[in-house]
């Protein structure tokens, strides 16, 4: 299982192992095979990646016990809590710089948006100017 991971986050692998909390080599949670193929299957999104993964670790951690003895309890339970926020939280920002549908208003002298004025589509035409007097 090959396991690189590179603090200034040169290249995609170490960037998910980044938002994962996968970067002690010792205690690997993905290897870079995995990490590649699941990059794969999101064209190279690195947060959006990062949320699967993040899925992936949670239904892993699901399956661990809370045990409880002499008033003392450990709840492993919790890692899957917390890997389901993360993954909420990777997918909140995952296309963040990318291309985003917005709904545009345009605001000119054409259009029939502009408050106290007439654009040029409605049929009044434009608005006339002294030849003697400068437009700027």
């Amino acid at each position: 299982m090959a396991f690189a991971y590179d603090e200034t986050l040169a290249d995609d692998v170490s960037k998910v192992r980044f938002h994962i909390a996968d970067t002690r080599s010792e205690a690997p949670l993905f290897s870079d095979e995995e990490i590649t193929a699941a990059l794969g299957e999101r064209a190279g999104e690195v947060k959006a990646t990062a949320a699967d993964l993040c899925e992936q670790l949670a239904t892993r951690f699901a399956r661990e016990y809370d045990i409880g003895a002499d008033g003392q309890s450990l709840k492993r339970s919790q890692k899957s809590i917390a890997y389901e926020k993360r993954a909420a939280s990777l997918r909140a920002t995952a296309g963040s710089g990318g291309l985003e549908a917005v709904q545009v208003t345009r605001v000119d002298g054409a259009s029939d948006d502009v408050s106290g004025r007439q654009g040029a589509r409605s049929g009044q035409g434009y608005q006339e100017y002294d030849e003697d007097e400068p437009l700027f």
